[in-house]
């Protein structure tokens, strides 16, 4: 193997690594969404006693994971290869509810909506007299903003170009127009 050689062995290589270690962040990541979704979840099931704010907090958490995976793939919950009108149709999400997550811009990410669904419902639900426990389940709700903020920048991070400087013009000259 000549020199030639031995540098596509060592770019390929150095992509394939790239490619493994974006691939392990985004499973690390997912998984810690997981667990900040059960444990948001266990906390609020010990500290929240009205069965109807706990169902709301419980189904914001699922629908905040269909969310998240809407929104990694580019889509919205509300689309209709996503899981939107499933969630209603189990019963986890009223109508009126997909239609304001979708009523949404773009510069509100929808799980970030159901974050602040969950917030405003363990507030509602605990009051002032549990302040500890809704500190708890409040940082754990983080977790869940920091699971999916750090896999919306691993997906948004590109793959690594041979060229680290791309220009799409070869003309040198900033200038267009050839006659100054």
């Amino acid at each position: 193997m000549g020199p030639i050689g031995a540098m596509l062995v060592f770019a390929v290589a150095l992509r394939l690594n790239v490619c493994v270690a974006r691939w392990w962040e985004g499973r690390c990541l997912w998984g810690k969404l997981v667990f900040a979704a059960i444990n948001a979840t266990q906390q609020a099931h010990a500290a929240i006693k009205d069965e109807k704010l706990l169902r709301r907090f419980t189904n914001t958490v699922i629908v905040f994971s269909w969310s998240c995976k809407a929104k990694l793939r580019g889509a919205r919950l509300e689309d209709l290869s996503q899981e939107g009108h499933a969630l209603v149709s189990r019963g986890l999400l009223e109508k009126a509810e997909l239609d304001e997550i979708a009523s949404l811009d773009g510069s509100i990410w929808q799980p970030y909506h159901c974050l602040d669904v969950m917030r405003s419902v363990v507030n509602e639900g605990l009051g002032e007299s549990a302040e500890f426990r809704a500190i708890l389940i409040d940082n754990s709700v983080t977790e869940l903003a920091l699971a999916i903020g750090g896999s919306i920048r691993v997906k948004a991070t590109g793959m690594p170009h041979g060229d680290p400087n791309p220009n799409p013009n070869p003309n040198p000259n900033p200038n267009p127009n050839p006659n100054p």
